[in-house]
């Protein structure tokens, strides 16, 4: 599919050589990215706690409530990413409409909640302005997936119902 931009020209947005095919390689560098930093957490994490938080800089239990943290909601994150990545993969291959790519809204919109309430967890225990931005900004992408894949579920029922008229 191609737009017009400011100049007239147009410009391919979806297809493997469109923005969408450039953006599917960027999110797949932010998923290896994203390994690389969660399989680097039990030596980058003295680092940054002695950076950023000095004064938790000798509290093995801060320590430890964080690894455990950032496990669990990396690996959600994680898969949110490689759920995206499929759906632009889909995208590209221009077959938006199925029913793949509602099961990956729900996943994104589950991994969203089950992040959010680790969030609330951490609230709890360590609480930040930012832990509380980040908590409704995970509600609100929890919300939107959930939203999305039922779209895209019923246009996938009309996709199907359209082409067996057809």
């Amino acid at each position: 599919m191609k737009k017009k931009n400011a100049r007239g020209d147009t410009m391919k947005v979806l297809g493997k050589h469109g923005m969408s095919g450039f953006v599917e390689w960027i999110i797949y560098g932010i998923f290896i990215g994203g390994m690389g930093i969660w399989l680097s957490l039990p030596w980058s994490l003295p680092w940054v706690i002695k950076t950023i938080k000095p004064q938790y800089a000798n509290d093995n239990a801060f320590f430890y409530f964080m690894l455990v943290f950032l496990y669990i909601t990396g690996v959600f994150a994680l898969w949110i990413v490689w759920e995206i990545k499929k759906f632009f993969r889909s995208i590209n291959q221009n077959t938006p409409f199925i029913y793949e790519n509602v099961d990956a809204f729900k996943k994104i919109g589950y991994c969203s909640f089950i992040i959010a309430c680790c969030y609330i967890v951490k609230i709890i225990t360590y609480p930040t302005i930012l832990t509380i931005v980040i908590t409704m900004i995970f509600m609100i992408a929890g919300c939107f997936g959930i939203v999305v894949a039922e779209v895209f579920r019923q246009a996938v029922d009309a996709k199907c119902e359209n082409d067996l008229t057809i």
